[in-house]
């Protein structure tokens, strides 16, 4: 929980530096103005994405803590199963403009072959 109340604060601080980007896009007269307030639109919906996602990523732990002592077999534990697969679900939705906005580039195999070969 730690943790998640740290990046918490990072995407707060993010909030404010994007507020600060569209303030001064704005405020510039200049060309390139326009494309900073352009982009700190999508970051602004990026920023959205991971503050779901720390939020979802806390309701899994409390939801997680609570269902721990009730967890004896697989008695109590069925509804705490339920809810941290909603969570999940729910966090992964969230975690989409993130993933749009910063795409994981996965490099095959032939790739790797070959670039290993040269070094």
């Amino acid at each position: 929980m730690a943790r998640t109340r740290a990046l918490d604060h990072g995407i707060d601080e993010a909030w404010a530096d994007v507020r600060r980007a569209r303030e001064s896009g704005r405020l510039n007269v200049r060309r390139q103005a326009a494309r900073r307030v352009r982009d700190s639109a999508d970051l602004g919906a990026a920023l959205v994405g991971l503050e779901q996602a720390v939020a979802d990523t806390c309701s899994m732990a409390r939801t997680i803590e609570q269902g721990l002592p009730a967890a004896d077999g697989y008695g109590g534990s069925r509804p705490v199963q339920g809810a941290l697969l909603v969570n999940l679900r729910n966090n992964l939705e969230a975690m989409a403009p993130v993933a749009a906005a910063q795409p994981v580039r996965v490099r095959s195999r032939h790739d790797l072959a070959r670039t290993s070969r040269y070094r």
